[in-house]
């Protein structure tokens, strides 16, 4: 999450896996405005929506930038 107005580095290194072992891809699942009143309503369900796209992914993790206002969701596959 990046409540700021700056986009945010993140790296993510997973731990713990087998020396062999990598992660084959990923995805990411982003809600984003750049209108802090915008809201989801019963009248406007869809104001905010999730964007999904690809995630390019390394050996072990993966390194990303937040968008300012931000939630995200890295889903990871081995």
């Amino acid at each position: 999450m990046n409540i700021s107005s700056i986009p945010q580095l993140l790296s993510i290194k997973i731990e713990g896996m087998k020396k062999n072992d990598m992660l084959k891809g990923g995805r990411l699942l982003l809600l984003k405005t750049d209108d802090l009143i915008k809201e989801n309503s019963l009248e406007n369900p869809f104001e905010i929506v999730p964007e999904e796209s690809e995630l390019k992914v390394e050996r072990k993790g993966v390194n990303v930038t937040i968008p300012p206002h931000a939630f995200a969701v890295y889903i990871l596959q081995k």
